[in-house]
């Protein structure tokens, strides 16, 4: 039995030229969440790829749209090729997604949870309209109830976002740096980059996945990760943290294995020399007392005796 709503979707009595603005404000509306979508989960950095892919897809929604107030426009041929666009949209952004998950990135969670639930809905609407499910008031409605869910769950992905990015920016200076890419002069090779979401990249990579820890981390092989040049990468990092690729690396891994000494006591200095990337105890330990101005041994005493004498200090120096 054939439900109305679903005949008319999949079938509909094309409108009279008073719609055409309807149509318009309807391939636009999906052009720009198409656009909003690469912003959202920093695609220029994640999927390179996806990124033009959507770029040129929201401009071919958006031509679409002006196509839709030409007076003599084809409601059928647009049909045609709006849903072959949403479909693609709908690819593209599950793909992508799922690409940006996979790299770790959180607020792509809630985007992509809600893009397919959305596309959910749209497919329970659609078989209770052509019969293979029951239609009832429910499956009616149920399009308006995946439209709010998707949307509810592009907030939170918002807030997410907004939230990683001020904790990742560190400090007040560098987030005005890298949003507004003052940082950069005139000859910088950043200019026509996303500084903020590199450095959110970056922040990630090497923080959220421990790389550092890797002992055969290279300046080459963490641009190659980020799909910018060495060279790009080498100032983006003396920009961002005001230090080298070494100094940075080196930075973080001093400060896990100070961590580490203070947690696990009973475990031996050269373990933890090697688990935050160093491969011989010689270099960790001057790099170490060059730091902090003691020896990991020395270091760890002083601070496990400052612990025992009071109890509540147990914290461990930047």
């Amino acid at each position: 039995i054939w439900e109305g709503y679903g005949h008319q979707y999949l079938y509909p009595d094309y409108p009279d030229g008073n719609d055409h603005i309807q149509y318009m404000l309807g391939w636009l509306a999906l052009g720009l969440l198409n656009d909003f979508w690469r912003r959202l989960l920093v695609l220029p950095v994640h999927s390179p790829f996806w990124n033009r892919a959507l770029g040129i897809l929201s401009g071919v929604l958006f031509v679409l749209g002006a196509y839709a107030l030409w007076p003599t426009a084809s409601f059928a041929l647009m049909d045609i090729v709006g849903r072959i666009l949403l479909l693609a949209v709908f690819i593209g952004a599950i793909s992508s997604g799922v690409i940006v998950v996979r790299a770790g990135f959180r607020p792509a969670y809630y985007s992509l949870s809600g893009i397919l639930i959305f596309i959910a809905t749209v497919l329970i609407l659609t078989m209770s309209g052509i019969g293979v499910l029951p239609g009832n008031n429910y499956t009616c409605v149920i399009g308006y109830f995946g439209y709010s869910l998707e949307f509810g769950f592009f907030l939170v992905s918002i807030v997410t976002r907004a939230r990683l990015l001020e904790k990742l920016a560190g400090d007040a200076k560098v987030a005005v740096e890298i949003e507004t890419g003052e940082t950069t002069n005139k000859y910088s090779r950043l200019r026509s980059l996303d500084i903020s979401a590199l450095a959110l990249r970056l922040r990630h990579l090497m923080e959220a996945e421990r790389l550092y820890c890797d002992d055969d981390l290279t300046l080459q092989r963490l641009a190659d990760l980020m799909n910018i040049s060495r060279h790009q990468l080498s100032e983006l990092i003396r920009e961002v943290f005001h230090t080298t690729f070494n100094g940075y690396r080196n930075d973080l891994r001093i400060k896990a294995a100070a961590r580490l000494l203070i947690e696990e006591p009973e475990r031996t200095i050269l373990s933890i020399a090697m688990s935050v990337g160093y491969n011989a105890k010689s270099s960790f330990n001057s790099a170490f007392r060059s730091a902090t101005g003691q020896t990991p041994g020395e270091y760890r005493r002083s601070r496990l005796n400052l612990i025992r004498k009071d109890p509540h200090s147990n914290e461990t120096d930047d």
